[in-house]
């Protein structure tokens, strides 16, 4: 189980190692932009404010086990998740200080996508190279057709990468 002081190390906890980026995110970073990213998909959904905090407070420690494991790249966690079947899934749960079992399906599918959306968001911004290009291409695939398989969410996160992606920073 994690302790507060291990969840407070998320600001040290580095993502993207594998990938070649123009500047290190970290896991701190990262909740913090998937929890900003489920405040604007819930509100865009028609829920109510006070309805979307506890999603958004789940989306601040999503990730928190990583704080006891490091960033384990996604190509790690689908051999191991084949070679090792439910055992690997038992071991991280352990760490786990977010079980979303217990979540309706479209609680569920809100904070993935927000997890896609920030991925999709920060490679777009500091990928560098071709193997960063193929990450990117996986990524986006996963994602659009995670999105299209949650049709009460899907359609607003889609929305939202196509407004961010394009969006222009003035000065």
């Amino acid at each position: 189980m994690l302790k507060l002081h291990d969840i407070l190390r998320a600001g040290t906890i580095k993502r993207w190692h594998i990938v070649n980026v123009s500047r290190e995110q970290t896991l701190a970073e990262h909740q913090y932009n998937v929890a900003i990213l489920t405040q604007e998909l819930c509100g865009r959904m028609g829920y109510a404010p006070a309805a979307s905090l506890p999603l958004i407070a789940l989306a601040l420690v999503h990730d928190a086990a990583e704080c006891k494991t490091g960033d384990i790249p996604t190509p790690a966690k689908k051999l191991l998740r084949k070679e090792l079947g439910q055992s690997f899934d038992e071991v991280l749960g352990r760490f786990d200080v977010t079980p979303t079992d217990d979540l309706p399906d479209e609680c569920r599918h809100i904070l993935k996508c927000c997890d896609y959306l920030d991925s999709m968001l920060f490679l777009a911004e500091n990928k560098v190279g071709r193997h960063a290009d193929a990450v990117m291409a996986d990524i986006l695939n996963s994602a659009f057709s995670y999105f299209q398989q949650c049709p009460a969410v899907g359609p607003h996160a889609m929305a939202m990468w196509l407004e961010l992606k394009e969006a222009e920073y003035k000065v």
